[in-house]
């Protein structure tokens, strides 16, 4: 039997955080979540996710920072959520290892369908 695919949500604001964790695990998937790149690196070294959803404006940081930092560790799928994009930005997400980039606001079902695209390019499979 396999296990359901692990999603790190990081997200400042409270409400959205919860909203998208209560959306993915309707849609099977688990979900750990941190408000900050502090939280996320906390979360990071003590669970095990698959793929990573990581707001770009965080209080402690850039969502790309968390990136690159947590891709020294392991190699995982990443998607990028803002609400500050420009075409440039999403080169730039790209460019810093985020398979997807998604403007905010946006409906749960592109987030979910943006994770299940990384999902099947990286075939990741739970046991």
């Amino acid at each position: 039997m396999s296990t359901p695919i692990c999603i790190l949500l990081v997200e400042d604001h409270a409400d959205t955080r919860e909203t998208l964790r209560r959306y993915l695990h309707s849609k099977g998937y688990e979900c750990l979540t941190a408000a900050s790149i502090g939280e996320a690196f906390t979360v990071a070294a003590t669970m095990r996710f698959d793929v990573l959803v990581s707001d770009i404006g965080l209080p402690d940081g850039s969502g790309i920072e968390l990136l690159l930092e947590l891709k020294r560790r392991n190699n995982f799928p990443a998607i990028a959520i803002s609400g500050f994009f420009q075409p440039e930005n999403e080169a730039q997400y790209l460019a810093a290892g985020f398979e997807r980039a998604i403007r905010k606001p946006f409906y749960p079902h592109e987030l979910s369908g943006a994770i299940q695209s990384v999902i099947d390019e990286r075939a990741i499979i739970t046991d």
